[in-house]
């Protein structure tokens, strides 16, 4: 998990959301999630029931976000530190202090009624109070100052220790061979693969045919989102389902990893689908629909690509060979 820390102002939860779509991870804010809890607006349970009470409600609630098993962005709010039970909890998990100077966090903020610790006359020391607390629990502070969301952003990314990532991800269209590649290329590494078609399948509970058909489409894209966003926390080869490439977050994701898209025409395709014995969810898919498909495709899939490989006519061992070069260094 990824916690993001820091003073009023400092941007939490605008770059807590563009963290998320970076890393395919959920974002979630832990005063959205109090509000949502005390049934009423932050400020208006400090006047009802006071600090303290709030404080109180804030600690049990980030140590129950922070001892979630799945791994999401989470922005805390800024006096959530003054608990010694977060400052334990939190390390277990990726610290960022998004820093910022004090003038700049109150222009942000704006109009103090929403925030009821803007309301005391002793701001300056409140901030230099909390910036050390900040700066002890965190493995890695970024200086959001003069800086917009996007560039906060991308210098968190750099900045973090690399998460288990897969050593290739395979894109492209059915009849491709990514799942005969993917084993190959994954005992040429010495590595496991995974699929995520049988991701989404342990998701429903039922084959991927029966999901297309029965619950449709878009729930079939769902499911096939949240697998894929799984499956690119592990290490390995991973194979992606032809059609997830549609999906504007999972293109986003893939940028950051290195994607080799395997194409091929619609003759191998056809002759390696076998469009009418196959019992698989391609046996839905006819000729003009793979073709029409791959012409909506071949752009997605040419953007998240490191190196695109042609797989036409070629052997399951020569193209699992060439992948393995390219890893290695060789070019395409």
């Amino acid at each position: 998990m990824i916690v993001l820390v820091g003073f009023m102002g400092a941007g939490k939860s605008t770059v807590g959301r563009q963290l998320a779509a970076r890393t395919g991870l959920p974002f979630v804010d832990s005063d959205a999630v109090l509000v949502e809890r005390l049934g009423m607006p932050i400020p208006e349970y400090f006047a009802a029931h006071g600090e303290a009470a709030f404080r109180e409600v804030e600690r049990r609630t980030v140590l129950e976000l922070l001892s979630a098993r799945e791994p999401c962005v989470l922005a805390l709010g800024g006096g959530a530190l003054g608990s010694p039970e977060v400052v334990a909890a939190l390390g277990d998990h990726q610290v960022v202090h998004l820093d910022v100077d004090l003038d700049e966090a109150l222009t942000r903020v704006g109009d103090p009624a929403g925030r009821p610790m803007l309301r005391r006359h002793d701001v300056p020391q409140l901030y230099a109070s909390r910036r050390p607390v900040y700066e002890q629990a965190a493995d890695v502070a970024v200086d959001t100052t003069g800086r917009d969301a996007a560039e906060v952003t991308e210098s968190i990314i750099h900045a973090l220790p690399r998460r288990t990532r897969p050593q290739v991800v395979l894109v492209g269209p059915p009849g491709s061979g990514k799942s005969a590649v993917g084993h190959a290329l994954a005992e040429l590494l010495g590595a496991g693969c995974v699929e995520t078609d049988r991701e989404v399948e342990r998701l429903a509970g039922t084959p991927v045919s029966e999901v297309f058909v029965d619950l449709g489409e878009a729930r079939f894209r769902e499911l096939e989102r949240e697998a894929t966003m799984q499956v690119l926390a592990r290490d390995g080869v991973v194979e992606i389902g032809g059609g997830a490439i549609t999906d504007p977050a999972v293109r986003a994701v893939l940028h950051d990893h290195t994607v080799v898209f395997l194409d091929v025409g619609i003759a191998d395709a056809a002759r390696r689908i076998g469009f009418d014995q196959s019992s698989s969810m391609v046996a839905l898919l006819p000729r003009r629909s793979w073709i029409r498909h791959m012409e909506t495709r071949r752009p997605l899939y040419t953007e998240v690509a490191t190196w695109t490989v042609d797989t036409a006519g070629r052997s399951v061992q020569d193209v699992a060979d060439q992948v393995v070069e390219l890893l290695q260094g060789g070019t395409a």
